[in-house]
């Protein structure tokens, strides 16, 4: 089954999905994803070869909800959702440690989530 199908099949079970300017957002544990991780990545690879390879791995992978490069002790700090621990695991395993340039990966995984939103509050904006 295709997982667009899957997808839109756990919408329609989601409790009251959010319908938003054509977008809908969902409980991702609705769709089976009970792990959330916070990725850091440190890199010893900053060429732009190196850089761009990091990119379309990390862009291909469905895991990986967002990905930005940053400041501070990790080059990178990834959001990742799996299933399970297991699937989490082999995700580290099978993508992240055989990314090349990759030198250190250190993992926080999400509790609890407390506030999660990617609304702008636009009123408050200055011209």
């Amino acid at each position: 089954m295709p997982v667009s199908w899957i997808a839109f099949s756990a919408m329609a079970d989601c409790p009251m999905p959010s319908w938003r300017n054509g977008c809908c957002s969902v409980n991702r544990r609705a769709l089976g994803f009970g792990v959330m991780a916070f990725v850091q990545l440190s890199c010893t690879e900053h060429d732009a070869a190196a850089t761009a390879n990091f990119q379309h791995a990390i862009e291909a992978s469905p895991n990986v909800l967002a990905c930005h490069n940053t400041t501070g002790d990790a080059d990178f700090l990834l959001l990742v959702v799996a299933r399970d621990l297991d699937e989490y695991s082999r995700f580290v395993e099978t993508v992240l440690r055989r990314l090349p340039g990759v030198s250190g990966i250190k993992s926080s995984l999400s509790l609890r989530e407390l506030k999660s939103s990617s609304h702008l509050l636009v009123s408050d904006l200055r011209t």
